[in-house]
């Protein structure tokens, strides 16, 4: 089994890619679509750049039905996801207008994970800034073992080694949000730093939800575990390090057939 392993430079961070395929091509020509991919992405969500869609959609010079496919999936999840989280997850409060960044990630992770699998490759982990999208097992010194995820501890972030927990994970996304480089996320309710939690977790099967979940916690907290009772979440698992360092869990692990 081959390994290919790549990162691609965009947002303003750093995208990784890891592979496993028996055929470099099948690698290659897989890496470069996601590279492609990712560039658009940026090209489309990019509030930092004034030719992008996003930012011209802030500014009123486009509308919305002339945003690109992915846009408009992105702004019609985000919709469905403020209502079922109760405005915690909200794009639109932030200064300058809309903004995707808490959500666009794990959808574009997703997205990479499509891409590979269209060209026969069903082992890959793409990891967008945090937000981590999975499929298949990872091979290791010729063990197939499944994907092994290590959460930090965000109260010891001069330790990048210092790992709280741990999740072995197939064919699902991860995203965790938190303090970890900067207090970034907005409460959309009050319009200041959020400070519901210190770090939260997401594991489930899309993406987009996983990211919008945890920076929905951070802002929440706790009370944010209610969330996962909805029909639409059960399929979903928290894990939150509140203000205090107290551990909170939305289901059992052991329910989790991840």
């Amino acid at each position: 089994m081959i390994r290919k392993f790549g990162e691609i430079e965009t947002w303003g961070t750093v995208i990784v890619l890891e592979a496993f395929s028996d055929s470099h091509v099948k690698l290659d020509k897989s890496f470069e679509e996601c590279e492609k991919f990712l560039q658009k992405v940026d090209e489309i969500f990019s509030t930092f750049r004034a030719d992008s869609q996003i930012s011209k959609l802030r500014k009123g010079e486009i509308k919305l039905p002339e945003c690109d496919a992915g846009l408009q999936e992105i702004w019609f999840t985000s919709e469905k996801l403020k209502s079922q989280t109760n405005g915690a997850f909200d794009p639109w409060s932030v200064k300058g207008g809309v903004d995707f960044s808490g959500i666009v990630k794990g959808w574009a992770a997703d997205k990479c994970c499509q891409i590979l699998k269209s060209h026969q490759i069903d082992n890959c982990l793409i990891n967008a800034a945090g937000d981590i999208s999975v499929r298949g097992a990872r091979y290791t010194e010729g063990e197939v073992k499944p994907w092994r995820i290590g959460i930090r501890d965000p109260r010891d972030l001069q330790n990048k080694n210092q790992i709280l927990k741990e999740f072995e994970l197939q064919d699902c996304a991860i995203a965790t949000s938190g303090t970890y480089e900067r207090a970034h996320i907005i409460d959309p309710y009050t319009n200041l730093i959020a400070i519901g939690s210190l770090s939260a977790t997401v594991v489930g099967p899309v993406g987009a939800v996983c990211e919008a979940l945890a920076t929905a916690l951070i802002v929440v907290g706790e009370p944010g575990i209610a969330w996962f009772k909805q029909p639409q979440f059960l399929e979903y698992f928290a894990w939150v390090i509140d203000r205090e360092g107290k551990f909170a869990y939305s289901t059992k692990e052991s329910d989790l057939n991840i």
